[in-house]
């Protein structure tokens, strides 16, 4: 990472490669995340050293970029590996404004990827039948893709809906990403989900329920069942429950 003060850029070179422990790309964005937060005017990434890359830091990526695009900040992207352009990875698979006619991954039926998408977060009838729509496409093209028994499926189409609910119901932001790229000679999906608004910690302190000291211990909140809603209303205990299917249920 490199910053020029002379006219306020901020330099990211992406990393040559990713361990497959799915925690270190995360932690690379978690490095970078204090850096991309402060006022510039540009942000340049560059894939120049890149030689593979993963969903668990590319959905992140470019999940933060787009809100800061969107706050007028420009973003460049230097010597784009193929990889990365064919996921649209700088802009994403579909473009504003939304249009449930436009959700199509005819490309995608016999790929092993889904490309990063920017959802709509609003919840005005025509974007929550976009999701909607949108939900039961990328459902559709992870049965042909993975062909797994039914009941993993059920479990992961579960958690798509769960975790894009929350970012619904939550993040106060416009959108939210989803990417994912499935493996077959491993053996393992990479699922990513993001969104850059409240995070777990603002939300539990914005509904007044529980008041966690840290974000640790909003996590640790949210992951063990301790809602933000009034149980009765609530669509369950989402990151609980996923938490759950993902580590004991599959």
């Amino acid at each position: 990472m490199r910053v020029d003060m002379s006219n306020k850029t901020l330099h990211i070179e992406v990393p040559e490669t990713f361990r497959d422990n799915f925690g270190d790309p995360i932690n690379h964005i978690l490095r970078i995340l204090p850096e991309l937060n402060k006022d510039w005017e540009t942000i340049a990434v560059d894939f120049g050293k890149n030689k593979f890359l993963v969903p668990h830091y590319l959905g992140p990526l470019a999940c933060i970029l787009e809100e800061k695009r969107k706050r007028g900040i420009e973003i460049k992207v230097i010597n784009e590996t193929t990889y990365a352009q064919t996921v649209h990875f700088e802009n994403g698979f579909f473009q504003r404004p939304f249009s449930e006619e436009n959700i199509s991954f005819e490309a995608y039926k016999h790929k092993t990827f889904i490309p990063v998408i920017h959802f709509p977060t609003s919840k005005i009838a025509q974007d929550s039948r976009f999701r909607d729509n949108l939900l039961s496409a990328v459902n559709q093209i992870l049965k042909k893709q993975l062909k797994l028994p039914i009941n993993i499926l059920s479990a992961i189409y579960y958690m798509l809906d769960e975790l894009t609910q929350n970012i619904v119901d939550h993040s106060e932001i416009s959108f939210g990403t989803i990417f994912t790229q499935f493996y077959p000679g491993k053996k393992y999906l990479d699922l990513s989900i993001c969104d850059s608004g409240n995070g777990l910690y603002k939300s539990y302190i914005n509904s007044g329920k529980h008041n966690p000291i840290s974000n640790k211990e909003a996590i640790n909140f949210g992951v063990y069942g301790k809602s933000t809603k009034n149980i009765p209303e609530s669509r369950g205990f989402g990151l609980n429950t996923s938490r759950n299917m993902l580590t004991k249920g599959m």
